[in-house]
């Protein structure tokens, strides 16, 4: 409670869950496929256009000079022609062609011959290697550029560990560990990101189409959190747990991104068409999208729903959304509370993450789980604690006070799995 706020749910959309996950097979499903035959060739005119927009201004600028050296030369040659087809032949060389051929289908040399033939398959294999290394480089440095101008139009980069649990034979925890995004992930989402934008500006424009969309954040909680960093800079504190809470709070002023015929672009990707074309999750709306394409691009032929009857089934899909994304919330604070019925008794060191007018939220440091500190359980008796909205503190008359961000110990007091509620107490 108060660490996923409702600003959380789609800002990045993606949020890189379950990356290449088993949701990536039938990316090339039924409605798919041909989807790169012919009928694609329009899709790659003037939609393809949008790829190299302003967006992609100095993307091979001095910085990338031999990067490639003459093996790039052509690589961005105009139009684009070629990327996804005979082109790709000189994009991974000659070697890569060979990558699946008869001879990769066959035993390796090397179980026939334990002499020549293993330097043989050795050099074989390290010229391939070496190919696709330089490939991914170029491919990497291209992602590097793309993010460059994606924050510098004011996408937001937000990056918050994701939460995993390891569970023993009988689901229960046994381990909490913590996923950061690398520079892999960077690449495939840059890349995915591209896709979904010149999707959404080639097929979208002047047809009823879905588009992922994402409205500015609200305008209080804005003028809120500037209020919060102010006072913290002029205070001096901040620390590790301000920062926290200043991501939770920019996350929390978000609206939510949801499914829409109507578009108004995406906020925090900063692009002015966005869809879900591709995804490393598989969701019904990537789906609609699809026969959306097959029905513009590859067939010409209108489709059968009326906008209105498009907009419902994004409504629809939106609040499915809602409902996952909650179920997602819950069984992640059931595992929180599971993990810590382990531990009740002992003190640990966390943050304040969230205040309200019944008490505070800690977060703990080292497995991020989140309890209640009651605030019948704050303070010593007699005192009376008045809930700060505007400054997200809980102040005493004896002018103490607690305050988002805060370091704070507390005591583990209970850990309620059915209720999936953890309750906290201040130690000293």
């Amino acid at each position: 409670n108060g660490l996923m706020g409702e600003g959380m749910n789609g800002l990045m959309d993606e949020g890189m869950n379950g990356l290449m996950d088993e949701g990536m097979n039938g990316l090339m499903d039924e409605g798919m496929n041909g989807l790169m035959g012919e009928g694609m060739n329009g899709l790659m005119d003037e939609g393809m256009n949008g790829l190299m927009d302003e967006g992609m201004n100095g993307l091979m600028d001095e910085g990338m000079n031999g990067l490639m050296g003459e093996g790039m030369n052509g690589l961005m040659d105009e139009g684009m022609n070629g990327l996804m087809g005979e082109g790709m032949n000189g994009l991974m060389g000659e070697g890569m062609n060979g990558l699946m051929d008869e001879e990769s289908s066959r035993p390796r040399d090397v179980e026939i011959s334990k002499t020549r033939g293993r330097d043989d398959e050795i050099s074989k294999t390290r010229g391939r290697d070496d190919e696709i290394s330089t490939a991914l480089r170029v491919l990497n440095g291209l992602a590097q550029k793309l993010r460059e101008e994606r924050i510098a139009k004011g996408a937001l980069t937000i990056e918050q560990e994701e939460m995993r649990f390891r569970l023993d034979g009988q689901g229960n925890p046994v381990e909490i560990y913590f996923e950061q995004p690398n520079e892999a992930h960077h690449l495939i989402e840059e890349f995915m990101l591209l896709a979904n934008k010149t999707v959404a500006k080639a097929v979208g424009s002047g047809r009823p189409f879905v588009y992922r969309v994402h409205d500015l954040p609200d305008g209080e909680k804005i003028a809120s959190l500037k209020r919060f960093i102010k006072g913290e800079r002029m205070n001096g504190l901040m620390g590790e747990g301000i920062k926290r809470a200043i991501e939770m709070l920019t996350i929390r002023a978000q609206a939510k991104a949801v499914y829409s015929t109507y578009n108004i672009g995406h906020y925090g990707l900063a692009f002015s068409h966005y869809t879900h074309f591709t995804s490393p999750i598989r969701r019904y709306p990537d789906l609609m999208v699809h026969r959306l394409v097959e029905k513009y691009i590859l067939t010409g032929k209108p489709i059968s729903l009326t906008r209105e009857e498009l907009e419902a089934k994004c409504e629809h899909c939106s609040a499915c959304e809602q409902e996952a994304t909650q179920a997602e919330r819950d069984s992640i604070k059931l595992y929180q509370t599971m993990w810590m019925t382990g531990h009740v008794g002992e003190e640990l060191d966390g943050h304040i993450s969230a205040v309200t007018d019944f008490g505070l939220f800690v977060q703990l440091d080292e497995s991020r789980c989140e309890g209640l500190v009651h605030i019948s359980k704050i303070g010593k008796e007699g005192e009376y604690w008045q809930y700060d909205a505007e400054n997200y503190r809980l102040v005493c008359e004896k002018r103490k006070s607690y305050g988002l961000g805060d370091k704070v110990r507390v005591k583990v007091v209970k850990a309620d799995v059915k209720k999936a509620q953890i309750d906290f107490e201040l130690v000293g």
